[in-house]
């Protein structure tokens, strides 16, 4: 077991009552997509860095900005990072110039073993088409919540 990674399309009213209720993106929308373990390597054949990044919007494709802490005390805090409606279409613009061909390509050049990116990767034919599986939906996903105008929210856990 691993830690997956859930992406959710929020409507502008329901991301304003799930912030209210303190509550998480799934317990408000059934427009989710859960990436398998793969989330980090997506993000860093996007960015080709580790975790969230200032200067790069597609970091912002796992690791938005925004943050909404659902529970915190002085040792734990748990909940969910957002983009906006119009940082949605933004990276959304991003995301198109990104062809499944070119992320192949990228997965190619990146350089995995040397920094140690879970789950280990040996560039197969069949972890390319893993990580096709897992980057395709992401793509669907921000254009639908680009056209309509909503947030994009992740929960990364278990």
């Amino acid at each position: 077991m691993g830690i997956v990674a859930t992406l959710s399309r929020i409507k502008p009213d329901r991301f304003d009552q799930m912030r209210k209720d303190n509550k998480f993106p799934h317990s408000y929308e059934s427009e989710s997509f859960c990436i398998d373990k793969c989330w980090e390597i997506i993000a860093y054949t996007l960015v080709g860095k580790h975790g969230p990044q200032d200067d790069d919007l597609l970091a912002e494709v796992i690791f938005p900005k925004n943050r909404v802490n659902t529970y915190q005390d002085e040792h734990y805090s748990e909940g969910y990072n957002y983009s906006t409606p119009d940082r949605v279409k933004a990276i959304n613009e991003q995301l198109k110039l990104i062809t499944e061909s070119v992320f192949i390509e990228l997965f190619e050049k990146r350089p995995y073993d040397a920094n140690a990116i879970y789950p280990f990767w040996n560039k197969s034919e069949i972890d390319r088409q893993y990580l096709l599986d897992n980057f395709s939906p992401i793509k669907l996903i921000f254009e639908a919540a680009a056209a309509n105008d909503e947030y994009m929210a992740i929960v990364i856990g278990d």
